[in-house]
Order: C-alpha cells, then sequence, then structure tokens
C-alpha cells in the first residue's frame, strides 16, 4: 500500500533518494570551520558528502574544509544540516568521488597494515 501511496505521489523513501552508495570508515579527520579546527571521526562518506561526530558548533550552509591528517586529502563542503550527534557535510567539488575513492583505499590499507601487525 505504501509503495503504491508513493508512486501516485511521487516520493520515495529517503534511503533511495540518494546520489551515492555511504561508507563507514573509522577514521579521524580535521575539520576546518570559520577558522577553528576540529578533531572529528567519520560516520559515514560517500562521494557527494560525509557525516562526522562529534557535533561542533555551525552553522548550515556555512563553508568548511575536510581534511584527512594520514593523507592530506582534503576537500571543500557546505554544511547541510547538523544535530547534536553529528555535522553532515556536502562535498562542494564534483571531483570529490576520486578524493573519497582515493581515502577509503588508503584507510583500507592502513587498517589491514594495522590488523596483520596485530597478529
Amino acid at each position: 500500500m505504501l509503495a503504491w501511496l508513493r508512486s501516485i505521489v511521487g516520493t520515495t523513501p529517503a534511503a533511495d533518494r540518494r546520489k551515492f552508495a555511504r561508507y563507514a570508515v573509522p577514521a579521524p579527520l580535521e575539520v576546518t570551520a570559520g577558522g577553528a579546527v576540529h578533531s572529528c571521526r567519520v560516520e559515514n562518506v560517500s562521494a557527494g558528502g560525509v557525516r562526522l561526530s562529534p557535533a561542533f558548533e555551525v552553522s548550515k550552509d556555512d563553508e568548511i574544509t575536510v581534511t584527512d591528517p594520514g593523507s592530506g586529502l582534503a576537500l571543500d563542503g557546505r554544511v547541510v544540516g547538523s544535530d547534536p550527534t553529528g555535522v553532515r557535510v556536502r562535498f562542494e567539488s564534483e571531483d570529490a568521488g576520486i578524493i573519497v575513492s582515493a581515502w577509503l583505499r588508503i584507510s583500507n590499507e592502513a587498517n589491514s597494515n594495522k590488523e596483520e601487525a596485530e597478529r
């Protein structure tokens, strides 16, 4: 019934509206917003944006820079929302997918090397 109603109204569930797949990447990031640098962790990332935690003081539409301290890769973004648990950022660059892909590969290799060293 709900699917039928959505087809008539023209809406889709939020998960279906996402343009890019999201990936959980347990990695630290540095975020520069309004001249202040914040240490955050990734909750999830996609070619289109990232969700960061913990939350820090920003407003919707604020411009920020997200930097991976391990690789030095950086992306400019814009805050699309925040709540007490985190901040949602949309990447501004059309090339973000390339950078996120490299970042995921670097993060995956680092985690694999760490696991091997612990054995």
